[in-house]
């Protein structure tokens, strides 16, 4: 079950090679948690290898909000599986039916804007902003302002505000959607 890659039959065969049982492991899926792109202003203009990695060596990277992504596409030159691509947003998006949860993307990425969630759970916060409400606002127009409202509507309790950004616990999650719906800011989102 280590080798993330590998379809569910070769892990069989490889668990029958070596005797052992095979465990059912939950599929993930690599989730970007960012949602500000072209809509997100720079700071400056950066003329330096167009990577994200060495743009953001020079003062966290071009864009205001210095949480988010910085548009490159590092990620999608390093997935092996074509699995991500760069939108007209500025944006990577991940192809769930490819994406087979190597985790590069989220090894490389210096924002750590990515992580690799449970596929069966639609909900995520396209955001990791850590600044108040107002401060994320003035940056980026659809970042978290941690009002909170998607903490109190949600049954399971499986949604909090920490370090003013909401964070799920897939463990609670599922996937109601109710934090989606009373999000002001389009923060919390449904991945397609």
């Amino acid at each position: 079950s280590a080798c993330r890659v590998s379809q569910q039959k070769i892990r069989e065969q490889i668990a029958e090679l070596l005797g052992r049982e095979i465990k059912e492991e939950v599929r993930r899926t690599a989730t970007l948690h960012c949602y500000g792109g072209c809509k997100v202003k720079d700071r400056f203009i950066y003329d330096g290898i167009k990577t994200c990695v060495a743009a953001n060596l020079v003062l966290g990277g071009q864009k205001e909000c210095v949480f988010g992504c910085l548009g490159f596409g590092d990620c999608a030159r390093v997935c092996p599986f074509d699995a991500i691509r760069m939108t007209s947003d500025g944006l990577p998006a991940v192809d769930e039916a490819k994406c087979k949860a190597c985790n590069k993307c989220v090894v490389l990425c210096p924002k750590k804007l990515f992580t690799l969630a449970p596929s069966s759970k639609k909900v995520f916060v396209a955001c990791r902003s850590k600044d108040a409400g107002k401060e994320t606002r003035a940056v980026c127009p659809v970042g978290c302002i941690a009002c909170g409202k998607c903490e109190q509507i949600c049954p399971e309790d499986a949604i909090h505000v920490v370090d003013n950004l909401a964070v799920i616990d897939y463990n609670k999650c599922t996937s109601c959607q109710k934090c989606v719906q009373v999000c002001p800011m389009k923060t919390i989102r449904i991945r397609s």
